[in-house]
């Protein structure tokens, strides 16, 4: 007797494998689309500016032993490859604007600069002259790039590592000690994370409402502000910034904007446990990166980002019927959840034929019948 049950999965089967084994199935591909479904929704907002946390995480690969170009990453130094993604938060609409993976062992690698830069000009591609400001961590300390993104008409916060020297009315010296001098401007409660949790932190804050920094012979104008705490985890954090920084209020709402930055954060911490990015398994660093487009793009679905996003989209579609959507209706949550491990255990499956000598063609064909 024909079984409805089998059709229905024999269809899905043949619509991953396609899915997978297309030559269309990249991340330059996926991105694409994505980048044009961000400037259709940034060009009906109505909001005047755009926060762009960016983000240096890591794909750890602690275990791998043939995957193409492995680098060593992170604080430990393990086996993986770097990440750049931005998010852009558009009043309380966020969009994914960017996902890229390299490794210095890659062949071609120029430069990790010129991997930021490469992100920095997709995402100023996609924000269609909207006021961007840029949300960096202590890894984006660079006063290269903070000079890039003010050449390209934009702004940053980022959270100051180096101590680097800065010009006061006239007078240079190094920027702690000058800080060190100034008196507290005022007190303030912040909801910060802590240990991967949210709690309020009560902190004294300095600022300094202009200065100047040196880059390459000439000179970048910046405030900064300096926030101090009695929290263990987070005694001190030292922020500048190409926005004005007029008063003590003005110094106040460029940290609140800066915490929105622990979105992406909060967003990648998801996708590496709620997902197991890191247990993708397949050997070309191409189709690392393709998998790793498709996973960031069902990831966003499912966290809140890009959430006008439905089934129009090939990605939600394909990876909401591999989970039990029937093309009716909203793709749930839970269902896009499911389609996305399904197709991850699938092509972690191949990647372990293939490496144990199977014939994927012939199985292909005894499986989907072509």
């Amino acid at each position: 007797m024909h079984n409805p049950k089998t059709t229905k999965n024999e269809s899905k089967a043949k619509s991953l494998y396609r899915a997978a084994s297309s030559p269309d199935f990249s991340w330059e591909r996926t991105m694409q689309s994505l980048r044009g479904y961000n400037r259709e929704v940034i060009k009906m907002s109505k909001a005047e500016e755009i926060l762009i946390p960016l983000d240096l995480s890591t794909l750890d690969k602690p275990e791998a032993r043939k995957m193409e170009a492995l680098d060593r990453v992170g604080k430990e130094a393990e086996k993986g490859y770097w990440m750049i993604g931005a998010v852009g938060i558009l009043e309380e609409e966020k969009l994914l604007l960017e996902c890229s993976l390299y490794s210095v062992k890659e062949e071609g690698f120029l430069s990790r600069n010129k991997e930021i830069e490469g992100a920095l000009l997709r995402i100023k591609e996609q924000t269609l002259g909207k006021k961007a400001i840029y949300l960096m961590d202590m890894g984006f300390d660079d006063a290269k790039m903070m000079k890039g993104i003010e050449e390209q008409g934009d702004k940053f916060i980022v959270r100051a590592y180096h101590d680097r020297g800065i010009e006061v009315k006239g007078k240079r010296r190094k920027l702690k000690a000058y800080l060190k001098e100034k008196k507290i401007a005022l007190y303030l409660e912040l909801q910060v994370k802590v240990k991967e949790a949210r709690k309020k932190v009560k902190f004294s804050l300095k600022y300094i409402p202009e200065g100047y920094i040196e880059v390459e012979g000439k000179k970048l104008k910046v405030g900064v502000i300096y926030l101090e705490s009695k929290e263990e985890e987070l005694r001190e954090m030292m922020l500048i910034t190409n926005l004005e920084v007029k008063d003590g209020m003005g110094a106040v709402e460029v940290v609140r904007k800066y915490l929105r930055r622990w979105v992406v954060e909060d967003f990648f911490k998801f996708v590496k446990d709620s997902l197991k990015l890191e247990a993708i398994r397949v050997l070309e660093l191409g189709k690392i990166r393709a998998l790793l487009s498709w996973v960031m793009v069902a990831a966003g679905y499912i966290y809140g980002i890009h959430s006008r996003m439905n089934g129009e989209e090939e990605i939600i579609r394909v990876l909401g019927t591999l989970g039990g959507w029937i093309g009716r209706g909203k793709i749930g949550k839970e269902v896009l959840k499911r389609g996305l491990e399904r197709f991850l255990e699938l092509i972690n499956t191949i990647a372990i034929l293939e490496a144990l000598g199977a014939d994927i063609g012939k199985m292909r064909k005894a499986i989907v019948g072509r």
